[in-house]
């Protein structure tokens, strides 16, 4: 019996496409890039609180108050 890739030209396009989440994460990035030490507090401290929260205990965690669609962030604006 022969396995199929884990890693598929497929699975790659899908991954490479733009999503919701980039602009966020360009944000936390840019953050890490601009700020790249770990010797200042106020840089240690920025960096473990925005991003420990960004990927922590999210609003999306509340979905059952929103749609069930999966698409929380983009019907959020419609909600209120």
């Amino acid at each position: 019996m022969q396995r199929k890739p884990l890693i598929t030209a497929k699975n790659i396009a899908a991954a490479q496409k733009p999503w919701v989440w980039d602009l966020g994460n360009a944000a936390l990035y840019d953050l890490c890039q601009e700020h790249p030490g770990h010797k200042k507090r106020d840089e240690i401290i920025a960096k473990i609180w925005l991003i420990g929260r960004s990927y922590s205990a999210s609003i999306e965690r509340r979905r059952h108050v929103y749609p069930s669609d999966g698409e929380f962030y983009e019907s959020i604006r419609q909600q209120s």
